[in-house]
C-alpha cells in the first residue's frame, strides 16, 4: 500500500468526525442499519461513539458488537463527483467504554455530551477495528495497514490537558492563525478552542464546529509538540 494512502485515509479520518455507524438489524435480521454519528478517539485513536440506549443501532450493538463506520468527504469543496470522493470503511467491534480519560477526552470535543451521558442514558462505546477499506476515486482503492491508521497517543491525559490549557490561555490569538494558515474562517465573535492533540496534528473546536490541523512532522513528546507549534506558526 502505498505511504500516501495511509497519509489520505488518516486525514480523512481525524478531519470528518461524522460518519454513517451501521449495525445489524434486530427487527429485520441480517440487513444493515446505518445511522449518522458523529465520533471521537481515545488514545489508541480507535473511534468512539455516544449513543442512546433507546437507540435501534444501540440494541443492535447490543445484539450483534460487529458494525462498521463509514466516513466520506462529499461535502467537501471540489468534491463535485461523488464517484471521485475520498472515502474509509472501518469494520470493527463495539464495546462498551466508560473510562474516565476516554469520556473526559470525548467531552471535550463534544461539551453537550456530559449532559447526555450523566443525564440522558447515553453510553460510550469504543470501535475496536478489525479491517478498513480506503477509496480515493477510481482505481484508487486499498485494504489500509491498520497499524499505520490507529497510532497510540504520545501524551497521557495529563500532558495533553497540560497542552491544552497552554495554548488556550496563553496562545488564544495563535489559534486565530492557525485557523486562518488553514483557511478556515472564524465566525463572528467565537474563539478558537483547541479540544485535542495527538501525534499528528491537534484539533479545534469552533462552536459546533470541529476543525483539524495536521503537524508538518509527526511528534512524541511534549517538547516536539511545542516545536511543531512553533513551526505551524512561523513556517
Amino acid at each position: 500500500m502505498p505511504d500516501n494512502i495511509l497519509t489520505e485515509s488518516h486525514k480523512l479520518l481525524v478531519k470528518q468526525m461524522v460518519g454513517v455507524l451501521s449495525t445489524i438489524s434486530l427487527d429485520v435480521p441480517g440487513y444493515p442499519f446505518g445511522s449518522i454519528v458523529p465520533y471521537g478517539f481515545d488514545r489508541q485513536s480507535y473511534p468512539v461513539v455516544l449513543i442512546s440506549r433507546l437507540a435501534q443501532h444501540t440494541k443492535n450493538i447490543q445484539a450483534d458488537r460487529r458494525v462498521s463506520l463509514f466516513v466520506s468527504n462529499v461535502d467537501s469543496v471540489g468534491c463535485d463527483d461523488v464517484q471521485t470522493c475520498s472515502r474509509l470503511t472501518i469494520l470493527a467491534n463495539a464495546e462498551p467504554a466508560d473510562d474516565r480519560d476516554l469520556i473526559s477526552r470525548y467531552c471535550r470535543f463534544y461539551p453537550d455530551a456530559a449532559d447526555y451521558h450523566q443525564n440522558l442514558d447515553f453510553d460510550f462505546y469504543r470501535l475496536i477495528p478489525e479491517k478498513v477499506r480506503f477509496i480515493g476515486g477510481f482505481g484508487k482503492i486499498h485494504w489500509v495497514d491498520m497499524s499505520g491508521l490507529f497510532i497510540q497517543s504520545p501524551f497521557t491525559d495529563a500532558h495533553e490537558r497540560d497542552i491544552i490549557e497552554h495554548m488556550n490561555t496563553d496562545h488564544a490569538d495563535t489559534l486565530k492563525v492557525y485557523c486562518e494558515k488553514a483557511g478556515v474562517k472564524i465566525p463572528g465573535s467565537l474563539n478558537p478552542e483547541m479540544v485535542g492533540v495527538d501525534a499528528q496534528g491537534f484539533h479545534i473546536r469552533l462552536g459546533h464546529k470541529l476543525v483539524r490541523i495536521q503537524f508538518r512532522q509527526s511528534v512524541s513528546s511534549p517538547m516536539q509538540a511545542r516545536d511543531a507549534f512553533i513551526e505551524l506558526l512561523h513556517g
